[in-house]
């Protein structure tokens, strides 16, 4: 399907955090530096819906009209959509990509999540 395309692209762009598509409307994604505007590959709120629904597919998980919120992991990113069926007006989902690099205590000491003392604790 052309739509499910259009998001394994969107996923491959270089240094991509996070991606948010409300219907036809709106693209957003987040390189690092907060959300950013982007070309929206939807020409309709039906092609992100039908979209939606096959990626749920393929991750096993129902999306459709009785079950109109879905979260499932697909593409080595975790989604969060939403169907426009009495819940919101658009289909809409948000996207994280899971990074690749593994997070360690010295990285958290960094980014002031921790401590130098607690992150030097052994478990």
């Amino acid at each position: 399907m052309k739509e499910v395309i259009e998001i394994q692209r969107l996923l491959e762009l270089p240094g991509l955090n996070d991606l948010v598509i409300s219907g036809a409307l709106m693209a957003q994604a987040d390189f690092g530096d907060g959300l950013v505007e982007i070309e929206n590959p939807f020409l309709s709120s039906q092609k992100l819906s039908e979209a939606l629904s096959e990626l749920a597919l393929s991750a096993g998980v129902r999306l459709d009209i009785a079950k109109p919120i879905a979260d499932f992991s697909l593409y080595g990113a975790r989604f969060h959509a939403v169907l426009a069926q009495g819940v919101s007006p658009i289909p809409l989902v948000s996207i994280r990509k899971h990074q690749p690099q593994a997070i360690t205590l010295e990285h958290l000491v960094q980014a002031q999540m921790l401590t130098h003392h607690a992150g030097s604790l052994a478990f």
